[in-house]
């Protein structure tokens, strides 16, 4: 979790008398990037509360999803390439503008990423498609996990459902 690699590496920083300026840089890094984890998990949290009560809040404007999607691809795959991910991309050019909230586009795709990438299995391959399909815009990410049990299905947008085969993998 982002709080014991923080401790962890806070403790080896404070504790340590041995480590290189460069295993140090490496450190403060990794505390970085797991304070900001732990911020974004800490703001998801929120959201779900603010979406319980009826009070989330979003902005739908007529825009280019592909761009959003693309941007937000873009970004969060930098991190996955890191973990040995390799990607594939189909976004057709004739999607047309639509009415969305760009914030909530873009945490739907991280969450969806992430998930792709906590259970790919060994292939570590995500696909990600954009296309526009008669009056509907379609958006899949797919990997070459376990997948779903047919019997699940129907429970996979209860709130924290998760499948019998994945318990292991925590969240």
């Amino acid at each position: 979790t982002p709080l014991t690699l923080i401790r962890l590496y806070g403790e080896t920083l404070l504790y340590g008398e041995n480590e290189t300026e460069e295993e140090r840089k490496q450190y403060y890094q990794i505390i970085t990037r797991e304070s900001e984890r732990l911020t974004q998990l800490i703001e998801r949290v929120l959201d779900f509360s603010r979406i319980e009560r009826g009070q989330k809040q979003y902005h739908f404007v007529e825009g280019d999803l592909a761009a959003v999607i693309a941007r937000t691809v873009e970004v969060y795959s930098q991190y996955l390439i890191r973990q040995g991910f390799t990607f594939e991309t189909d976004f057709a050019e004739d999607v047309p503008l639509v009415r969305f909230d760009q914030n909530a586009v873009a945490e739907a795709v991280v969450n969806l990423l992430d998930n792709a990438a906590k259970y790919s299995g060994a292939a570590q391959w995500i696909g990600i498609r954009l296309q526009a399909e008669a009056a509907h815009v379609v958006f899949e990410v797919a990997d070459h996990g376990p997948g779903i049990a047919r019997s699940e299905h129907e429970k996979i947008f209860q709130q924290f459902y998760r499948g019998r085969e994945q318990e292991e993998k925590g969240g």
